[in-house]
């Protein structure tokens, strides 16, 4: 098991140093077949007193979130907004609490945070807030047993989920 950012998770597949992975934000069809597991609402997240600076905290380069996040601030005529990266969401969040700057994260990661009374949450508009994590793997890679199992769980989820 490997924990990375979507891009590098996305060319360790491509790299065949992984089998398959769980990624977020679009697939590239011409390269990796792909089957979407779970749907998240991302939400912006302040300091509860909107104190702070507008400095957007992130992980680095290469995580799906942060490229949501600069999407949105593209689109909404903030695209030189400085950014911070940072190493991981509880970090990221608790720079935001402490005024730091603010982030783009998944509510239900968000929500879970210890701390949240430090935090407010708004959803990002509707066509920012939505972020898809798919299971991806090679198109022209044989599955394991071992992963087709966890297709085949992770697909089930996913229609039990979608109520399909």
């Amino acid at each position: 098991v490997v924990t990375a950012p979507s891009g590098r998770l996305t060319r360790m597949v491509w790299d065949r140093d992984l089998e398959a992975a769980l990624v977020v934000g679009p697939v590239d069809g011409d390269r990796f077949r792909s089957v979407a597991v779970f749907e998240e609402r991302l939400v912006v997240v302040h300091p509860a007193d909107r104190s702070g600076n507008e400095t957007l905290l992130a992980f680095p380069d290469g995580c799906s979130y942060r490229a949501a996040a600069e999407a949105w601030l593209r689109d909404t005529g903030r695209g030189d907004t400085p950014v911070r990266d940072l190493g991981s969401l509880a970090t990221i969040l608790g720079c935001v609490g402490a005024g730091l700057g603010f982030a783009v994260a998944p509510e239900s990661a968000v929500r879970s945070y210890g701390a949240l009374h430090t935090l407010k949450l708004t959803p990002l508009d509707p066509a920012h807030r939505r972020s898809t994590t798919s299971l991806i793997w090679r198109l022209d890679a044989t599955m394991t047993r071992t992963t087709e199992t966890l297709k085949s769980v992770l697909t089930a989820i996913a229609h039990r989920d979608a109520g399909t």
